[in-house]
């Protein structure tokens, strides 16, 4: 090679440096990890440089007489280098992003960083993240009965940096749910850390298909965006912790497919895991974070109640009623709003679930006033509700445990010796526990109607037990008169009462009850009658 080959490489070398320098930040970014990710997937598909150097170097002595200078040779190695290193570029990043998964994948993207000047990349403190969330997730799930019986799998989504410098936070998360839509994967969990507020923001995206509201998973935003509002969760435990609670989430999502299947053994044994790593993981929380938050014993006592609920129906399908009733009354007693989060939430879907059954009440009471229909439609008018539209809006549709509790004891009180009992002493048990909520009355009322008290029955309500149901309801309103469903449940027995005892004045209270009840109703957009 001759001076003036040496002089134009040197020189052509100092021009790329040169352009480089007027390059922007994110630009040179990109460039360098570019560099970077190539060199790395020539590595990792090394055999596929070992066999393009070897055809490499029989062009040599094939084509001996073109390259009549070794500069000429130079720049075909350089053409032929890039072409080649760009090939395995190109497979590399279709293995990692647009490679078809088949199978229950879970899959975890690791951490992304959005630097002190905002922009979007992935340094050494977030890969360090990436690798301790995945393989917890990993260790974790090694032991749990879904995916050790291969039910999930979690795949670890890699996106190489300088990709997701180029396409950004959004496209981030639009990829991520596309790999989602292809049916790639179930659920990705990814985090973005950010150094200007030195906090971790988790993120979670799910095919509410396969992952609907039935099993509670969308509580599982409440724990990370608990952790996310914090400034110390960077800490190796908080980590650890979150990988847990995403296996935990995930891996009991499989309760109620073993229940429908009958495998009740299988599913005891998932509740047992699952009781066990949610332990495990407040156990780490509670390291950082007051374990009287009331956010955090919210979520606990939300996945609590559900653990408890879920063990009471395996011991009802294996016929052990009164261990079950025990379970069931332990859910209510950890958490009385399950399936929900809050007070108001539970009134407000409670509502929507019964006032279906209201309306049924207020259509006989209206049909069976034959000779005084203008009285009672003057109070409540006739029902016109729309009911398949209020089936359609409620969050969740699967049997509450209040309703589970009244089946048991309809079904199963003249069967089983001292089941009556069991549910008296466990629900005094409760009581106790919750002498300030409006639910503990008005559950009471919904279960206590159906033990038998004498012989005479209405719709199921025991006569001799309208004295004490009506007490129970009026406690309830005394601690939240806005309760339009208790209003309708208290119009509607005065009204069977009046009838027994022939007593219009306690129709007239009925009436005034099941309007006040109507009313609130209609305020909060349920179109209950037509006047």
């Amino acid at each position: 090679m001759s001076k003036s080959d040496y002089l134009k490489i040197i020189l052509g070398a100092l021009i790329t440096l040169s352009i480089t320098l007027f390059l922007s930040d994110k630009a040179r970014v990109i460039i360098r990890d570019f560099i970077s990710y190539s060199f790395k997937s020539v590595w990792n598909h090394i055999y596929l440089a070992i066999i393009s150097l070897i055809i490499l170097c029989s062009t040599y002595f094939v084509f001996l007489d073109f390259y009549d200078s070794t500069l000429k040779y130079a720049i075909f190695i350089t053409i032929y280098s890039i072409i080649i290193i760009s090939i395995i570029c190109c497979y590399s990043l279709y293995l990692s992003l647009f490679r078809k998964l088949n199978g229950n994948y879970i899959a975890i993207a690791g951490c992304f960083t959005i630097d002190t000047k905002g922009m979007f990349t992935i340094d050494s403190d977030s890969e360090r993240i990436s690798n301790l969330i995945y393989e917890k997730a990993y260790e974790y799930s090694k032991n749990h009965l879904s995916f050790s019986n291969n039910y999930f799998s979690i795949y670890n989504q890699i996106i190489p940096k300088f990709i997701a410098t180029i396409i950004g936070i959004n496209r981030v998360k639009k990829y991520l749910t596309w790999r989602i839509r292809r049916g790639d994967y179930n659920t990705v969990l990814y985090i973005i850390k950010n150094n200007n507020s030195s906090h971790l923001e988790y993120i979670i995206i799910a095919n509410e298909f396969n992952f609907n509201t039935i099993d509670g998973f969308s509580n599982i935003g409440g724990f990370f965006s608990f952790l996310s509002a914090e400034n110390k969760i960077v800490d190796a435990s908080i980590i650890d912790a979150s990988a847990m609670f995403y296996i935990l989430v995930i891996g009991q999502s499989l309760l109620d497919p073993l229940m429908d299947n009958k495998d009740y053994e299988q599913a005891n044994k998932l509740i047992m895991k699952s009781k066990e790593l949610l332990d495990q993981c407040f156990k780490l929380v509670d390291l950082y974070y007051d374990p009287d938050n009331k956010i955090l014993l919210n979520i606990r006592n939300m996945w609590s109640s559900q653990f408890e609920y879920y063990h009471g129906w395996y011991f009802y399908y294996t016929n052990n009623l009164k261990t079950s009733v025990q379970y069931f009354i332990n859910a209510l007693n950890i958490n009385m709003y399950y399936p929900y989060e809050s007070y108001d939430e539970f009134i407000r879907e409670y509502t929507k679930q019964e006032v279906i059954e209201v309306t049924k009440t207020t259509d006989d009471i209206y049909n069976s006033m034959k000779n005084n229909k203008d009285n009672v439609k003057e109070h409540i008018g006739e029902s016109r509700i729309q009911r398949e539209e209020i089936i359609k809006s409620l969050k969740y549709r699967f049997p509450l445990t209040i309703n589970i509790l009244k089946s048991i004891i309809v079904n199963h009180q003249d069967e089983i010796k001292d089941l009556v009992k069991t549910i008296k002493d466990e629900y005094n048990k409760l009581e106790k526990n919750h002498l300030d909520n409006p639910l503990t009355y008005l559950f009471k009322y919904e279960i206590f109607k159906y033990m038998k008290k004498g012989s005479n029955k209405y719709n199921e309500l025991y006569v001799e037990r309208i004295p004490e149901c009506k007490l129970y309801l009026k406690k309830c309103l005394e601690l939240d008169e806005k309760y339009a469903y208790i209003y309708n449940k208290l119009g509607s027995i005065l009204f069977i009462e009046s009838l027994i005892k022939k007593d219009k004045t306690l129709l007239d209270e009925g009436m005034e009850y099941l309007a006040k009840g109507m009313h609130i109703y209609e305020t909060m957009g349920l179109n209950i009658r037509n006047k």
